[in-house]
C-alpha cells in the first residue's frame, strides 16, 4: 500500500470509530485518538508492512496519478498540488433510545482530500436527537512530518439549534512510531469543548496501536475528562480491532468502558456517570473505486440504552 492510499484508509477508516460514539458528538475525539493510529506504521517507510495490504499486484500497482478533480469543468488546467487519494462519503443512521426517549436521525457528507504528506478532511452533519435538530460542521488537517512522526488537528462548531452539540471543539494528535518496523505506534492528544450551556471540558488522551503481518491491528487507549462545573474528573478506555484489505473489505469492533463526564439533554445536563459502548463495522467493495460500509451500535447508561445502524456509500478517487 502506497503512502498516498494509506493516508486515504487513515482517515477513511476513523469516521466508523469515530461515528461510534452515540452519546454527543463530542464524545467523538475519543475514537479520534485510537483511529488516528490506524496504520500509522505504514504511512512513511514502513515499505514491508504495506506490500501486506495489497490485495493484489494489479492493484497496487500505480502508473500516473490522475490529479484530483482535473474532470471537473474550470479545474482541469489548474495545478491544485491535490495529487494524492481522495474520497467521498454520503450516509445516514437511525438509533432507538430507551426510557420513552425521541429515536435519532442523522446524515452526514464526508469528504477527503490529500497530497503526498498532507490530508485535509470536512464534514457536515445534520442530527436529530433528543427531540432537537442540529448541525455540525468539522476539518480536519493530518500532516506526516517525517517517517516517524504524524499528527492531526481538527476544529468543528455546531449550528445555533441542537444543545446536544457543542458550540466549538478542537483537537490535537501527535503520533510516534517505534521499532524498527514501525509496526508499533503511541499517541497523544488533548482537547478542549464548549457546550452551548455553561459546560466546558479538556480531554487529555494516549493510547498505542500495533500492525501485525497477517491484516490485523490492535489498538487501544484511556482518555480522561475535565469537565466544568464540578471539577469532575472523568476517565475511559477504548479497545479496537481491525481486520481486512484494502479494496476489499474491513471488518472493525470496538469497545469503550469507563465513565463520561457530562451529557446534555435539552435543557439539563447530567454529570460523571459510567458508560460501556460496543460498536462493529463492515466495510466492502463493490467496484474498484466504490462500495458501502454498514455499523451497528450499543451505548449504555443509567439514563438511557441505544441500539442504532449507520448506512453508507463512499467513492474513491
Amino acid at each position: 500500500m502506497t503512502i498516498r492510499n494509506t493516508i486515504a484508509f487513515l482517515l477513511r477508516c476513523r469516521p466508523a470509530l469515530h461515528r461510534s460514539k452515540g452519546l454527543k458528538l463530542r464524545r467523538a475525539t475519543r475514537a479520534k485518538a485510537l483511529a488516528i493510529a490506524l496504520f500509522p506504521a505504514l504511512l512513511v517507510g514502513g515499505a514491508k508492512a504495506q506490500n501486506t495490504a495489497s490485495p493484489s499486484g494489479a492493484q497496487s500497482a500505480q502508473p500516473d496519478i490522475v490529479p484530483q478533480g482535473s474532470s471537473i469543468p474550470g479545474l482541469g488546467t489548474r495545478e491544485t498540488g491535490l495529487n494524492g487519494p481522495g474520497y467521498l462519503e454520503f450516509g445516514g443512521s437511525r438509533s432507538d433510545l430507551s426510557q420513552s426517549q425521541p429515536s435519532w436521525t442523522d446524515l452526514y457528507l464526508r469528504g477527503v482530500a490529500s497530497t503526498e504528506r498532507n490530508s485535509f478532511s470536512a464534514e457536515a452533519n445534520r442530527q436529530q436527537r433528543y427531540g432537537e435538530l442540529g448541525y455540525f460542521y468539522s476539518l480536519g488537517w493530518t500532516r506526516i512530518i517525517n517517517q516517524d512522526w504524524y499528527g492531526e488537528v481538527s476544529a468543528g462548531t455546531g449550528s445555533h439549534g441542537g444543545l446536544f452539540l457543542p458550540k466549538w471543539t478542537f483537537d490535537g494528535i501527535v503520533n510516534r512510531k517505534l521499532l524498527s518496523s514501525r509496526r508499533l505506534v503511541v499517541n497523544g492528544g488533548w482537547g478542549y469543548d464548549k457546550s452551548k450551556l455553561a459546560n466546558t471540558d479538556q480531554r487529555y488522551q494516549a493510547g498505542a496501536m500495533y500492525y501485525f503481518p497477517f491484516n490485523l491491528m490492535a489498538q487501544g487507549g484511556v482518555t480522561f475528562t475535565k469537565a466544568q462545573p464540578g471539577n469532575i474528573l472523568a476517565r475511559a478506555q477504548s479497545v479496537a480491532v481491525t481486520y481486512g484489505r484494502e479494496k476489499e473489505h474491513y471488518i472493525m469492533g470496538r469497545a469503550e468502558i469507563g465513565r463520561e463526564g457530562y451529557l446534555i439533554i435539552g435543557n439539563n445536563s447530567i454529570y460523571n456517570f459510567p458508560i460501556h459502548n460496543y460498536a462493529a463495522t463492515y466495510r466492502q467493495w463493490i467496484g474498484v473505486n466504490w462500495g458501502f460500509n454498514v455499523s451497528f451500535e450499543h451505548d449504555g447508561n443509567p439514563y438511557f440504552r441505544r441500539n442504532g445502524a449507520i448506512v453508507a456509500m463512499f467513492l474513491d478517487f
